[in-house]
């Protein structure tokens, strides 16, 4: 998990000790951390330039896809055909300005008449659905000027958010069977003490910890209201306006070095609520073994695995940050007031909201894999994913399913620096104990060709984890007309779905396998370097991952004109 460990005092303003390192490290802190370690800087300023994954490593020594040496090509440009990527996530602000023009639609779905006009189970899936939902939650839709279709949320009924983790949801099983006088094995008993020291533990730091955060933004905006008089407000606060500020006031003075000792950290209040709220959501639902949100928020039925319907139409949600991010990588709009570019423009996103701020829950991972498939989508995007999984063979059958309908599913190979061959994360490879032909697991890179090429958090596995793609300091959409940095394998995963999108695109009758060759062997090649894995040292890449390189968008075009030419077969050791 890419939790927050440890916290300290400094000049009486709790700070968490990652935070501080960050700040250490690249001047910068970290606004928003979700429980998987994925990123969203402060402000849009990066230790990288901004849009970097693009550049070409020859031409602008940054180890970028080379896509830009692509878009200018006309003759690749306009032979593109729309391919659907379905992105299965915490959802996706539709109504993005850079985001809107590239949604799929459903044509066979007539909007807001409550009916399932295309008979596929769900009604009015105009944009795609929410498996996070209720029909209460309902959305409509209406055109904007432009003839496209706005998404109108009904923020009158909440849509599932917070949820627990796997270990709580163990956690609270064997405490149901300890309770209802079942008897347990001797591993049940041992692993039920183990689980509760976890879970009373992690629970009471996130209460304390968003205490903590409590006092920090109570002493925040104390001072401001100290400074009022001096024009002192969180809109304009700034350290040279605070140290302008000459008094013998004792309060005035306090204030003063309150917020200094803050903006010496470039902490706000903003960054303290974030904390607050993550703190709060740790304590109410992810350690929380008695969080019923999930029941009486989603209309399913707990028994059935597969079932399709339940949900609602709301593909944005309450939180669509990482989903929205996600999607710019792939398809936003190329246009000269949209400051970021989509790796594949003529690529159709459909959205599928099935993550909440928690781990997953296996149902709805099959169902949403199995939605995008009978609806038409030729790559899965999954930036997700969890170390336990009940219904882990149920998950695995649903991406075995996607490769008999020729989808790609590309996986992130998550942020919590681990070796995912020892311990497994999911999903996974392998189905029926042969490796799908169909998946494709991504660690994330830097722009760096040296020791650092690799990023510090990410996963690794030389069996498990196929190839790099960048994943740090990824300028890209957020909700609201806005744009920021994140980083994360969360990221790379939709270099990969970009490439992959941008490819079948323009060969729509490419073969699973084929696509999935071309873009690993389509990679810049590293395998004689040597780089840093935290607990490693000095490390050679190829001994980190399958296919020793970082994606590249022109190399693999490249190796489609040969494919096209000379029947290019996909081998048997990327299968």
């Amino acid at each position: 998990m890419g939790k927050i460990f440890g916290a300290f005092l400094i000049y009486g303003i709790l700070f968490t000790s990652q935070a501080l390192a960050k700040v250490q490290k690249s001047s910068r802190i970290a606004r928003y951390f979700d429980h998987r370690g994925t990123t969203l800087y402060l402000d849009n300023s990066a230790l990288f330039p901004k849009n970097w994954h693009h550049q070409d490593f020859e031409q602008d020594t940054l180890l970028g896809i080379s896509s830009n040496l692509i878009y200018s090509r006309t003759e690749i440009m306009t032979r593109n055909h729309p391919i659907i990527v379905a992105i299965i996530d915490a959802g996706i602000d539709v109504n993005h300005y850079a985001l809107n023009n590239q949604i799929w639609i459903n044509e066979e779905e007539i909007p807001n008449n409550g009916i399932d006009d295309d008979g596929n189970g769900y009604i009015d899936d105009v944009m795609g659905w929410n498996f996070l939902g209720n029909k209460a939650g309902m959305a409509t839709f209406k055109t904007n000027t432009a003839g496209k279709f706005h998404l109108i949320r009904n923020t009158n009924a909440p849509q599932h958010n917070g949820d627990s983790l796997e270990i709580t949801r163990e956690y609270k099983s064997l405490l149901d069977k300890q309770l209802s006088e079942i008897p347990l094995t001797t591993i049940e008993k041992d692993r039920l003490v183990e689980l509760q020291k976890i879970i009373i533990a992690a629970r009471q730091r996130a209460i304390k910890l968003s205490e903590s955060y409590g006092l920090d933004r109570d002493a925040f905006v104390k001072s401001i209201e100290v400074l009022a008089e001096f024009d002192i407000t969180t809109q304009n606060l700034s350290l040279e306006k605070i140290l302008e500020i000459k008094s013998d006031n004792q309060s005035i003075n306090m204030a003063i070095k309150t917020l200094k000792n803050f903006l010496a950290y470039d902490i706000n209040l903003e960054y303290i609520n974030e904390q607050i709220a993550q703190y709060r959501m740790q304590y109410e639902h992810h350690f929380n073994p008695y969080d019923s949100s999930r029941r009486q928020l989603v209309d399913d039925d707990p028994s059935l695995i597969r079932e399709s319907g339940y949900g609602n139409n709301d593909v944005i949600g309450s939180d669509p940050l990482h989903g929205t991010h996600i999607a710019g990588i792939i398809a936003a709009e190329h246009q000269k007031d949209i400051p970021v570019k989509g790796i594949a423009p003529h690529a159709k996103i459909m959205p599928i909201r099935a993550i909440p701020n928690g781990d997953e829950r296996d149902k709805d991972i099959v169902n949403a894999i199995y939605y995008a498939v009978e609806n038409g989508a030729k790559v899965i995007n999954m930036s997700f994913g969890k170390h336990r999984s009940p219904h882990s063979q149920e998950v695995q059958a649903a991406i075995a399913y996607a490769e008999t309908h020729e989808v790609l599913v590309i996986q992130a190979a998550g942020n919590e620096y681990k070796n995912i061959d020892q311990e497994t994360s999911f999903p996974h490879p392998f189905y029926q104990k042969r490796r799908l032909k169909n998946f494709i697991s991504v660690a994330a890179s830097t722009p760096n060709l040296n020791s650092e090429l690799i990023a510090t958090f990410s996963n690794y596995g030389k069996e498990r984890v196929d190839i790099l793609a960048p994943g740090s300091f990824i300028y890209s959409t957020i909700p609201q007309q806005k744009y920021a940095n994140m980083s994360g394998t969360s990221m790379a995963a939709p270099m990969v779905s970009g490439i992959a999108a941008f490819i079948l695109g323009m060969a729509p009758e490419l073969s699973v396998q084929v696509t999935k060759k071309l873009i690993l062997e389509g990679s810049f090649q590293a395998d004689q370097l040597e780089v840093y894995k935290p607990q490693l040292g000095m490390i050679p890449l190829r001994e980190l991952i399958r296919v020793p390189g970082v994606v590249n968008l022109k190399k693999s075009i490249e190796l489609l004109r040969d494919y096209q030419s000379y029947a290019f077969n996909a081998a048997e050791e990327f299968q």
